[in-house]
């Protein structure tokens, strides 16, 4: 072969070469692609947001403000971020349109301040020094005149979650309007959840007894400590049967968490309740999956914290995975949670249960974690803890209305307020379980799985005591065994 036809070929393979890298690189801009071995897809988008992309009805310009001259444990929440909005334009086929700013420019820093984007202060090591420097980390999408601000990316955990929320606050005509009753000396919803109703919902706290109830897409009654009046029941029903999608986290009993005294509440909600098919029964569960608490003792003249099991506070694990509510649930504390008998199981879905070690202590009177419980003789689990009703129910006033018709009802029953509670055992997972009920009446579904994907809990599985036995033997003698044969 001549010079000039091996000529002819190599460049002619060069030129092949720079073509199909050019085509690749159209491709992977276009579409992006990422192959994710975690259980929860933790670093891919979930479909909730694909699916939530690809409906945005007109143009969401991201504007980000990050700068590059971070510390080194920042770099990969950039790198994160960058990746997972690229992604996000890909799946929403160009509307969600993403650009990082020009950090170098003075002019992006007046404009990312002006936009409610603050420079943070980081500590960095330069030169075996520690050095204190300023920067941001944040960013804005627009859709109109409206705006939605991520002052601080800092946790990258959160944050397809925190971006499809404000995606769809841009793109929702109007605000869901929650309802959240105070008039029987019901729980207020704790700051975190508080801020989190009010940065998506129109938060309305009512006095169901003397306020006239507006027209909701969710109403939250939690924990009522007093009884309802014959009028605020009959205004909770009628919400209920007109087809408002209702949680009740129902308290029977009031615990005073310093002399560990129970004594049973009665709120009336229990009659609405049984004409809805769920009865709520008396006594408490105890369970050997539970949370453990810090108790104070006093050891001479030294006070001494000692963590001590607490069957009061069962530590959940079983959840329904068929219901959105619960479907991505790992676990949650229900503290002094008591059992729910189902009499109409029609469009009734089981969302929690108590483990098979789980009693029922049938009177409870004093719950203290010292104190030794007898379940001898007591009603064994498992229990359940929460269940929704989707169906036709009747009202709970039908005999006042002779030839009332069923109503189709959207319910969520939970034997229990104080989760809600973090001095009572919970946690960032009992808020999880409390927003996924919000967002599941008020026709957020879609967040619900997206909030989840970084929830994980991996109790450890009860084994016999031969087994463990066993265990114990092999790490104790055969490693020694190992080693000498090596």
């Amino acid at each position: 072969m001549s010079r000039r036809a091996v000529g002819l070929y190599s460049t002619g393979g060069c030129i092949a070469v720079v073509g199909l890298l050019v085509i690749v690189n159209f491709i992977s801009h276009r579409y992006f692609f990422r192959i994710d071995s975690t259980e929860n897809k933790i670093y891919s988008l979930s479909p909730s947001s694909r699916k939530l992309l690809v409906q945005i009805p007109d143009s969401i310009p991201v504007r980000v403000f990050f700068d590059d001259n971070l510390p080194v444990e920042y770099a990969a929440q950039r790198r994160y971020l960058q990746e997972l909005l690229q992604e996000m334009s890909s799946a929403s086929r160009g509307r969600f349109r993403v650009e990082f700013a020009d950090m170098k420019n003075p002019a992006t820093k007046d404009e990312a301040r002006s936009a409610g984007i603050a420079a943070l202060r980081f500590t960095a090591v330069r030169q075996d020094k520690f050095e204190m420097q300023e920067g941001m980390m944040g960013l804005v999408m627009y859709n109109g005149d409206k705006r939605e601000i991520i002052p601080a990316v800092t946790q990258v955990a959160n944050i397809e979650y925190e971006l499809a929320g404000r995606i769809i606050k841009l793109t929702r005509p109007a605000r869901p309007v929650v309802g959240w009753t105070v008039a029987s000396g019901e729980m207020d919803p704790p700051a975190e959840l508080a801020e989190y109703l009010s940065q998506n919902f129109d938060l309305r706290r009512l006095d169901v007894l003397n306020d006239t109830i507006p027209a909701l897409s969710a109403l939250v009654i939690a924990g009522p400590h007093s009884p309802f009046s014959d009028t605020a029941l009959r205004k909770i029903d009628r919400t209920i049967i007109s087809g408002v999608p209702t949680a009740i986290l129902l308290d029977l009993y009031d615990v005073h968490m310093g002399s560990f005294f129970a004594r049973k509440n009665e709120s009336g909600i229990e009659k609405l309740l049984k004409s809805y098919g769920i009865e709520a029964r008396e006594g408490m569960i105890v369970d050997q999956q539970n949370v453990p608490v810090q108790m104070q003792s006093r050891q001479g003249m030294f006070t001494v914290q000692t963590l001590v099991n607490y069957p009061y506070i069962p530590r959940v694990t079983d959840f329904s995975r068929d219901h959105p509510v619960t479907r991505t649930m790992q676990e949650a504390a229900l503290p002094f949670v008591t059992p729910l008998n189902i009499i109409d199981s029609s469009g009734v879905t089981v969302l929690a249960r108590s483990s098979e070690e789980s009693y029922r202590i049938e009177r409870p009177f004093i719950v203290s974690p010292t104190q030794q419980i007898e379940i001898n003789n007591s009603e064994k689990g498992p229990f359940v803890l929460g269940a929704s009703v989707q169906a036709a129910r009747r009202s709970a006033f039908a005999a006042d209305t002779a030839g009332a018709p069923d109503a189709q009802i959207r319910l969520v029953v939970l034997a229990n307020a104080n989760f809600l509670d973090e001095g009572h055992g919970g946690g960032p997972a009992n808020l999880i379980l409390a927003a996924n009920m919000i967002d599941w009446r008020s026709s957020s579904e879609d967040l619900i799985s997206i909030r989840s994907k970084s929830n994980t809990f991996r109790p450890l599985r009860k084994i016999s005591d031969t087994k463990r036995n066993a265990i114990k033997a092999a790490n104790l003698f055969l490693m020694p065994l190992l080693v000498a044969f090596a």
